[in-house]
């Protein structure tokens, strides 16, 4: 199915072609990968995501811990 897009801005075809580059794909897939993100999300169940977000804190070479936020900042604004 071929769907035609009328008065298309121009600084938009370039974002998405920007986009497209970046990601290694075609405009078209691009624009279709989009949408369907869109329109049919992927549901995930709270304990989906935490266990997504603990392995991912498991590969980081370290993670700040709120205590030492305060050291941090006043080292950064030395």
């Amino acid at each position: 199915m071929n769907i035609t897009l009328k008065e298309f801005p121009e600084d938009l075809h370039l974002s998405l072609r920007r986009r497209a580059e970046a990601h290694g794909r075609s405009l078209n897939k691009e624009v279709l990968t989009i949408l369907e993100a869109v329109v049919n999300p992927v549901q995930r169940s709270a304990k989906d995501l935490l266990t997504d977000i603990e392995e991912r804190r498991a590969r980081m070479p370290h993670i700040v811990k709120e205590s030492e936020l305060n050291d941090i900042i006043k080292e950064g604004r030395q």
